[in-house]
């Protein structure tokens, strides 16, 4: 991952293979205190530059969306998704998996060894000291997994558009997101940050429930012609088939059908724009015997047919090249 220094606060870290582009936005807000905003557009990225170091930090994240991967102190894995706010101290992690390839979200991070010894008047007037924050959430085995309250998504909505305004200078936008995070510390500390209205039953796979997953996300995606039944794809494992549906949802968060269907819509669409085959030829490379259901499919999952579709990308592209 490359570390950019945009200025004497804000930093770039970007990352690129075949999969996609990550670009994460990193502000040093206070002593010891990190805010990010994260937009994965991989599968995979590796630890940031800054992240290398991180033996004690407590780490508060929230998702728009997509789904993370977070490894968890006894070998277990967590996934966390849309609307979830994530609080842990655990050790870092070398690596990061988004298991649908995209996830946007934020993550404020908290040095435990700095706010030790730094001193927070400013905030200590509104009664939201980092300290008061680790005593609350950090030093524990468990880790915090809870649907946010409307307040703090709203707050953590803020984050982006005030980082996306071009009308502000890169220190007003520093005061503004300063503001914003004693607002959130002010959340967390009040018990508004959750929605107590709703529980998260968080998705917990063990180190080899979590591989069998991953392995048949493989398996069914390496050649979207070919079809394979639950029943024959749980005999690999040695599981039932009702196991091998529950791990992918964990992991995943929608069923094996309804996965596939996304992928192989997605490859039509690449086929559609990219390559010069007929309808029934892509029909077939993505699993479709019958032509007309294809179409079908491909309209609900867009809302054009394969050939609107694929007019209107072209008229697209051409009025871009104008």
């Amino acid at each position: 991952m490359k570390l950019t220094q945009i200025n004497e606060t804000i930093y770039t870290l970007t990352d690129s293979d075949k999969t996609g582009h990550t670009e994460i936005i990193l502000f040093h807000l206070f002593p010891g205190i990190y805010l990010q905003i994260n937009n994965v557009n991989m599968k995979n990225i590796t630890c940031a530059p800054t992240q290398s170091n991180y033996t004690d930090f407590l780490r508060i994240n929230y998702c728009f969306e997509g789904r993370c991967e977070v490894k968890l102190k006894d070998c277990r894995y967590v996934y966390v998704d849309n609307s979830v706010l994530c609080i842990e101290d655990y050790p870092p992690q070398n690596a990061f998996y988004y298991p649908l390839g995209f996830y946007r979200g934020i993550e404020i991070s908290i040095d435990k060894k700095i706010i030790s010894k730094e001193s927070y008047e400013a905030l200590d007037i509104f009664g939201v000291a980092p300290s008061k924050l680790v005593d609350t959430f950090g030093n524990t085995e468990n880790f915090f997994l809870q649907i946010a309250s409307d307040v703090f998504h709203q707050k953590a909505t803020e984050i982006i558009s005030i980082w996306e305004n071009k009308t502000l200078s890169q220190e007003a936008k520093i005061y503004q997101l300063r503001l914003i995070l004693c607002q959130i510390f002010f959340y967390l500390l009040n018990g508004q940050a959750t929605n107590r209205e709703r529980t998260y039953n968080a998705s917990i796979l063990s180190h080899g429930q979590s591989l069998i997953a991953l392995d048949c996300e493989k398996k069914i995606t390496k050649d979207l012609s070919q079809k394979r039944t639950i029943s024959s794809l749980a005999e690999d494992y040695k599981i039932s088939p009702s196991s091998l549906k529950k791990f992918f949802a964990q992991v995943y968060g929608c069923s094996i059908s309804e996965y596939l269907q996304n992928a192989r819509m997605k490859e039509a669409s690449q086929l559609l724009i990219n390559e010069n085959l007929s309808i029934m030829q892509i029909a077939a490379l993505v699993g479709y015997e019958n032509q007309s259901k294809f179409s079908a499919v491909f309209k609900k999952h867009t809302g054009y047919a394969p050939l609107e579709y694929k007019r209107i990308y072209n008229l697209q592209r051409k009025e871009e090249k104008i």
